[in-house]
């Protein structure tokens, strides 16, 4: 016999999914992460654009924000996966922050013996990936580069072979580079592509918006533009992107909580319309990057 929770649990799923036929979309599209269809670029003109950049590996793809939840753990996720049949993806997060932690970490992914030595491990970490048939692509992320320790860290990982690099950043972090050493210096000249990523135009809002409920509909991503608003109006469209402020996880969120909050409503008074007043009702302080 289900315990209450499951009852609810069960009765929540029940009524998304009859909301979800009543408004003719296969899925929820916010409940997840963003594909390489769905997400929108601010200052690129897509994602085949970095990847160009990562297979000419002319140096480390940089990617860095004013603010969180514009998309750089999304962006970097993207990329790793789309070009995991080119290359073998890592990624690592902030914990390597010194020469010896993320030499120690690339060389413990890739089951390379790690030495008390940082040179030895590095040796080690060289010899196993000259010999590789795959390139690595390693994606490190959440890096604070205004330290000379995660600078020289970085351009250690640039001098081994076989392998691209994908970093993400803050902006603050990029732009006091240069102030750090001579280090800062080379670094910067390490990098061979940076894109920089703000929140949306009210435009890229609503291309969002589109790109993700095509993915639920019959329409294909590049005539996005021809998907309908519906269920929202354009207006608790608009509001959902002057409260978020055109973050894209404060806009997923939020477009997530409305699709529950609706099939909660059209189970019990078979409407389907989201309206402006729904969309003030929503918390735009849950946000993740």
């Amino acid at each position: 016999m289900p315990t209450a929770s499951e009852s609810t649990e069960n009765n929540t799923s029940e009524s998304q999914e009859s909301y979800l036929t009543a408004i003719d979309w296969s899925t929820n599209p916010f409940n997840r992460v963003a594909t390489a269809d769905e997400y929108v670029l601010t200052n690129a003109e897509s994602v085949s654009d970095i990847t160009t950049q990562i297979q000419n590996n002319n140096g480390p793809v940089l990617l860095h924000s004013p603010t969180a939840g514009v998309g750089k753990t999304t962006l970097l996720e993207i990329l790793l996966e789309s070009l995991s049949d080119e290359f073998t993806p890592l990624k690592i997060n902030d914990q390597g922050t010194t020469v010896h932690g993320l030499v120690a970490t690339l060389a413990d992914k890739l089951d390379v013996e790690v030495d008390k030595n940082t040179q030895q491990t590095n040796q080690n970490l060289h010899d196993e990936l000259e010999n590789r048939d795959t390139p690595v692509l390693l994606g490190v992320h959440d890096l604070n580069l205004a330290t000379e320790e995660t600078l020289y860290a970085v351009h250690d990982l640039t001098d081994l072979p076989n392998i691209r690099i994908i970093l993400t950043a803050t902006v603050s972090s990029w732009e006091t580079i240069g102030q750090v050493g001579s280090v800062g210096q080379t670094v910067q000249r390490d990098v061979s592509c940076q894109l920089r990523l703000d929140p949306l135009s009210r435009d890229e809002g609503y291309e969002l918006y589109q790109r993700r409920v095509a993915s639920a509909t019959d329409y294909e991503h590049d005539d996005y533009q021809e998907v309908p608003f519906d269920p929202i109006t354009e207006t608790a469209l608009d509001e959902v992107y002057d409260r978020s402020e055109g973050v894209p996880a404060l806009m997923i969120s939020a477009f997530d909580e409305l699709i529950d909050r609706a099939a909660d409503r059209y189970h019990r008074a078979n409407t389907t319309l989201i309206a402006t007043g729904d969309a003030k009702k929503i918390d735009y302080s849950k946000s993740s990057d």
